[in-house]
Order: structure tokens, then C-alpha cells, then sequence
């Protein structure tokens, strides 16, 4: 079975809840839409880990596939 709690990204997103962090995860809010997060955020916001509910980002190095 695929493992449904991370995500490979090649591009680096920014927490979409502070602006100012590099996002980490990537979940559904407690107010029920989905955003790119922080550490930080997602401690607040996040629904947690797992299907339907949101992934650990995964940034591919370059070179990486």
C-alpha cells in the first residue's frame, strides 16, 4: 500500500497561514481548507496525519527523481 502520509515536492512553498516560514506540511485546517504549513502552524491549525488530512513534505534535492 502507498504511504499516504508523505509527498516528494521540487519546489520549496512557503507557509501559506504565516508567510513567512518554509511550509512543512502540507494539510487541512482546523477551518477546513487545505494550505501548505509550518512546523509552527500546522501545530495549531493542522488536522493531523494521514488520509484526508494532510502530508509531511518531502523536498527533493536536485538530481533526485
Amino acid at each position: 500500500m502507498k504511504d499516504l502520509t508523505e509527498v516528494r515536492m521540487s519546489r520549496e512553498r512557503v507557509c501559506d497561514m504565516c508567510g513567512d516560514k518554509r511550509a512543512e506540511f502540507d494539510g487541512r485546517t482546523k477551518r477546513g481548507y487545505w494550505a501548505y504549513m509550518c512546523e509552527d502552524c500546522f501545530s495549531i491549525l493542522g488536522r493531523g496525519i494521514g488520509l484526508g488530512k494532510g502530508q509531511r513534505i518531502i523536498y527533493k534535492e536536485k538530481g533526485d527523481r
